[in-house]
């Protein structure tokens, strides 16, 4: 019986470092980063996509760490492996990531353009237009006319090409725009906005074994929540205008 443990015992002392190695492993942290957009990834924190992630992850012992940037840079940051993963992109719009299998949102993207420049026949109303866009936006995903693409980093300079009749239309998520269209530079009745299609917001991860193993958690714990009905209660704290499920 002891000549059987005395040889047992270098096998248990693997499997306890093993064990332990593997714990040592298991993220503790998620550096996520995101465009700060009102009301959802606000830079202080505050928002619903932060609530939701927070949801996700802080249960399971996995601590969120936050951060805002352009949206193209947030890209960059995720496929350099910087961050573990970026929020709000669409359905195969960035290649060499790993993406969530469930959608967390949904955008309803818009054209905005002057009034009286366009009779609005839908998204064939932008064939061969100049569009601007936000840069990192990949417009050509989506949108299935012939255009040409302007990207530009500031929504302001955006507005301002468009008032001065350099574009067309300046394409974005809706609620963007309607935060925009709010501010004071804005010269009041001079746009219309109409809706070109709704697209699933996902959340995009490193391509790593520690982004597959938050993607996965992520999925997971997205699952539960959305069977115990903590999903909706997020959006209903938040009185988001959508409910995409």
């Amino acid at each position: 019986m002891c000549h059987s443990l005395k040889h047992l015992l270098p096998l248990l002392c693997l499997i306890v470092l093993s064990s332990a190695l593997h714990a040592e492993d298991t993220p503790h942290t998620i550096a996520i980063e995101a465009e700060a957009w009102p009301r959802a990834t606000e830079a202080d924190g505050k928002g619903m996509y932060w609530d939701l992630i927070r949801k996700i992850y802080e249960p399971e012992g996995v601590k969120v760490k936050i951060g805002t940037s352009t949206y193209s840079r947030s890209i960059g940051l995720m496929k350099t492996g910087e961050v573990d993963a970026m929020v709000g992109a669409y359905a195969e719009e960035i290649k060499g990531a790993l993406y969530a299998k469930n959608h967390f949102d949904a955008d309803v993207v818009a054209a905005l353009f002057k009034k009286g420049s366009i009779t609005w026949r839908g998204e064939s109303s932008l064939k061969n237009k100049h569009i601007a866009s936000i840069k990192g936006y990949q417009l050509s995903d989506y949108i299935t006319v012939p255009f040409k693409v302007h990207e530009y980093r500031d929504r302001k300079e955006i507005i301002k090409l468009l008032t001065d009749d350099k574009v067309d239309f300046f394409v974005d998520a809706q609620m963007d725009i309607q935060e925009e269209l709010k501010k004071p530079y804005v010269l009041k009745n001079t746009f219309q906005l109409e809706t070109v299609k709704q697209l699933k917001l996902y959340i995009v991860f490193c391509d790593n074994d520690r982004g597959k193993y938050l993607r996965d958690m992520f999925d997971r714990r997205f699952d539960i929540l959305m069977a115990e009905g903590e999903i909706k209660r997020i959006y209903d704290k938040w009185n988001w205008p959508l409910y995409p499920f």
